[in-house]
Formats: C-alpha cells, structure tokens, sequence
C-alpha cells in the first residue's frame, strides 16, 4: 500500500499486526490462516503445558490424543451451530480460529501416531496405490462443491483432512532421493508458508503491467513469470525473516523439542 501510493488503513494494519485479520477486516483476504495458525501455537503450547502437568513432560505424551480428539469434536459442533445461521458468510463460517482448530489438530494427531504409536510401521500392509486412491479422493468433494457451499465449511474440512493425513503416510514411505528435482522441491518447500504469504501481493502489484486484452499466449508467459517471481520472492523472505528468528529460538532455547523423544521400541530378545 506504501509502494502503491494507496492510504493505508490503520485499523486493518492493527489486525494484522496483531493477528486477528480473521475476526477483524485486515489488508489482504488471505492472511486469515496466518492468524489461525498463530492462534492455534499459542493454544497448543498451553494446552500441552497444562495437561502434561506444568512442564513436566511423560516419556508418551498419552494426553494429546485425548486434547485432539476434544479439539476436533468441539470445532465440528460450532461448524454445525453456524447452520442455524440464516445466511452464509464466508468469515464466520470458514475463517475463525475456533472453527479451524481441527485441521490442525489433525496434524498433531497425526505426528503423534507416527512418532509414538508408529503408524507408518503398523500401516505398512495398506498398499501405496490404495492410500494414494483413498487419499485422494477424499479431496473431491471439497473441490467439486467449492469452498462457498455450506456442506464444505461445515463437514467438508474432515475428509480433506483425512485425505491429507493419507497422502502424508504414502509420502513417508518415500525413501529420501539424491534426484536433483525433487531434492530441489523438498527445499522450495521448506518456504511454503511465505510462498503462500506473498503470492498474493505479486500478483496483484504485477496486474497492471499486462493487458486486459492480452492474448492467451501472453497470459500463460505472464503467469508462468508471475510464478516464478512468488517462488524466488517467497524463499528469499524466508531466508531472511524466517530463517534468523528461528535460529534466535534455537539461540534462547537450544533443548527446543530434543528434549522430547519418541519411545525406542527396540526387538524383545528371546
């Protein structure tokens, strides 16, 4: 907005810098799951803190599960009370943190599995190409619908969630690759969340320089440099705002989550 010579609104600078742009009107549509994700960090550090008996944390975390499932029960309830709701609106049915708690928690269900009930080890018998079906199938409904249905932001976040904790177990049963490709992704990757952060600002920035007539050739180039220009922009932030603060963490907090490891499930020797 500065660059752009736009007035800047105050107020919806203030709910992002302090985020709550998914309870309050913010500068861009698309930083709300910043602020859920901010939310949620702070809820399950907390949460963890305080069921695990004040920091002091047991060799299997057996509390978690128990707070994910809770927390996935609860968020569905307030998704099935909007219904009540006369009319849709896309804040309060898909934005708000206590509404999207689930999907995340989902995740930390998910590693828990992994890293304390071995899960990948204890799945192994399911076929790739049954996870791969199963898994991504349950994204079709989402798709199809579209975000703006009521059944979508209702019930519909479950089985994408679902699919997504699928295709995360077929994806750990890749071995880690020396292919130069997917080496590259795998690091292109670990700056998603900027990628996704900046996307939108480029593209609206670089809008006026192309046409409103343009040709569809010259749209495909633009989009294709458009990509490549959120890709370099996002990795470069990454690197230089995410990437010293969380050496700053690892600086003040050096422990960090080594002091949490998973149980060693060694062979009984008989």
């Amino acid at each position: 907005m500065f660059f752009a010579g736009q007035h800047v609104q105050w107020a919806r600078l203030a709910a992002e810098l302090c985020f709550v742009q998914n309870y309050l009107p913010g500068l861009w549509n698309h930083t709300w799951s910043l602020a859920v994700e901010e939310h949620f960090y702070l809820f399950i550090g907390l949460a963890v803190f305080w069921l695990t008996g004040r920091g002091q944390v047991p060799s299997d975390l057996w509390q978690v599960p128990i707070l994910c499932i809770g927390v996935i029960a609860a968020c569905w309830t307030a998704r099935l009370a909007n219904l009540l709701s006369d009319s849709f609106n896309m804040r309060a049915f898909m934005f708000l943190s206590h509404l999207r708690f689930d999907s995340l928690m989902a995740g930390v269900l998910l590693a828990y599995l992994v890293a304390f009930r071995q899960l990948v080890e204890r799945t192994n018998w399911i076929p790739s190409g049954v996870l791969l079906a199963v898994g991504g199938s349950l994204f079709f409904p989402g798709v199809v619908a579209g975000t703006s249905h009521p059944w979508v932001t209702v019930h519909g976040f479950v089985p994408i969630y679902c699919g997504a904790a699928g295709l995360t177990l077929l994806a750990l049963r890749i071995p880690q690759s020396r292919n130069t490709a997917l080496s590259m992704a795998r690091k292109v990757g670990a700056h998603s969340y900027s990628i996704y952060l900046w996307h939108m600002p480029i593209l609206l920035w670089s809008a006026p320089f192309i046409a409103s007539d343009a040709d569809s050739w010259t749209c495909t180039w633009f989009l294709a440099a458009n990509i490549l220009v959120i890709l370099a922009v996002g990795v470069l932030l990454s690197l230089a705002v995410e990437t010293p603060f969380l050496r700053l963490r690892d600086w003040c907090c050096p422990r960090g989550f080594a002091s949490i490891k998973a149980p060693r499930h060694e062979a009984r020797q008989t």
